[in-house]
């Protein structure tokens, strides 16, 4: 054996390189082959959303067909779809009108404080 393959084999090991291509899982950190590699899903998934059916504009009376003509349909009028806001969003948002009909809201509360010490002032009080 020569002496270049001699000192080779004391660095190196005799073993072959095992050759591929590796992916260090970001979980355990250990390096697996690409090929039995399962990424972590990550819930960010891609949402292709299906035709939209043509409806009739309460406002305009046109007739909504596509997407580009609902947008352009909500920018133009001011308006935005029910279905963009959660449940808890709407329920929130009623109680919200309730207390503001009987004049529960912190701003109501304000003013009537603000009323009665005017109107206490302006007696001498």
């Amino acid at each position: 054996m020569s002496k270049y393959k001699e000192n080779y084999e004391k660095i190196f090991g005799s073993s072959k390189v095992q050759r591929g291509s590796w992916v260090q899982d970001p979980i355990t950190c250990k390096l697996i082959p690409k090929v039995d590699y399962q990424p972590p899903d990550t819930g960010k998934n891609i949402y292709v959303h299906g035709d939209l059916e043509s409806f009739v504009s309460p406002i305009t009376q046109e007739v909504i067909s596509d997407r580009r003509q609902l947008r352009e349909h909500m920018l133009e009028h001011g308006v935005t779809n029910s279905q963009d806001y959660s449940q808890e969003y709407m329920l929130r948002k009623s109680h919200e009108r309730v207390n503001s009909m009987l004049g529960q809201t912190p701003q109501a509360k304000k003013e009537r404080v603000e009323t009665i010490r005017q109107e206490l002032e302006k007696r001498g009080f």
